[in-house]
């Protein structure tokens, strides 16, 4: 029990006095004091707002929320798995590091909007002490882009104004609560495709560019020059048209009277046997 009481009387010469002593267990836990929540979002329940790592770390188990009374104006819900969506009233401290419970928190009509208090009331249990009450008391308000909300947002109201929504941890809180940023159409979602569609224009111009000075340019009509033999073999066709033998010019002998003598020593007498494939023209 997370209450209990103790009678006693106290006796003198004097007098008799009876009282009673009370006892609560006090959770041994670190819960969020009063933390402002925008109307109509969903946060998530982490350990910005419960944290019972304390009584795990004393226990060596992960200790068990059972929630004795829901908020007025949310509710906790499953965020993961085939129940998603649906209530709960009872999770773990695993399940809060897990992200595997988020709190809905309704969206406020025109007279009733403005500050709000609300508060959610859980039964802390763990293996080998006794259980203890925690309340986990809160303000919402209508959601506003600018303010910083000490908790994680998962979802902002959908009639607000497009924006950035930061979000911190409150003065105490764990290692767990680091700066969270929800984005609602956020900037590199228009950017990204933007540069996109700009590179694929810029590759197409490139393309078209190349292609009309092509067609402009043509082709150039290159000659391939005929091989020739190598040294040794004979070509497949002659160069040189053979001449009829009854028109060879008989080389005859001059008088070399009259002759040059530096001349003569180059001159032939008689004509010289061609060798194989040649002949005289």
């Amino acid at each position: 029990s997370p209450q209990d009481s103790v009678s006693f009387t106290a006796r003198s010469r004097a007098a008799n006095v009876s009282s009673v002593l009370n006892i609560t267990v006090q959770p041994l836990a670190n819960i969020a004091q009063d933390p402002l929540l925008p109307q109509g979002a969903l946060v998530l329940l982490d350990r910005k707002l419960l944290d019972a790592s304390p009584l795990a770390n004393k226990t060596r188990v992960s200790p068990t929320f059972t929630v004795l009374q829901q908020p007025k104006g949310a509710r906790f819900v499953t965020s993961r798995g085939p129940g998603a969506g649906q209530r709960v009233d009872s999770f773990s401290q695993k399940d809060l590091d897990e992200g595997r419970v988020v709190m809905e928190i309704d969206h406020a009509s025109g007279s009733q909007s403005g500050r709000k208090k609300d508060e959610a009331r859980f039964l802390l249990k763990a293996h080998g002490v006794p259980p203890a009450e925690c309340v986990l008391s809160f303000y919402t308000s209508p959601y506003t882009a600018s303010e910083v909300y000490p908790a994680t947002l998962l979802r902002t109201p959908s009639e607000v104004t497009d924006g950035p929504v930061l979000t911190t941890s409150s003065p105490g809180s764990s290692s767990y609560g680091k700066a969270h940023v929800s984005r609602r159409g956020s900037f590199w979602s228009i950017f990204i495709p933007i540069m996109v569609v700009l590179l694929l224009l810029l590759l197409a111009a490139i393309l078209a560019y190349y292609l009309i000075r092509k067609s402009k340019t043509g082709k150039h009509n290159v000659q391939t020059a005929a091989s020739k033999p190598k040294n040794g073999d004979v070509a497949s066709t002659e160069t040189f048209r053979k001449t009829d033998p009854v028109n060879n010019i008989a080389m005859s002998n001059m008088d070399s009277k009259d002759t040059d003598p530096e001349l003569l020593q180059h001159c032939r007498t008689t004509n010289p046997t061609p060798k194989k494939n040649q002949y005289w023209v």
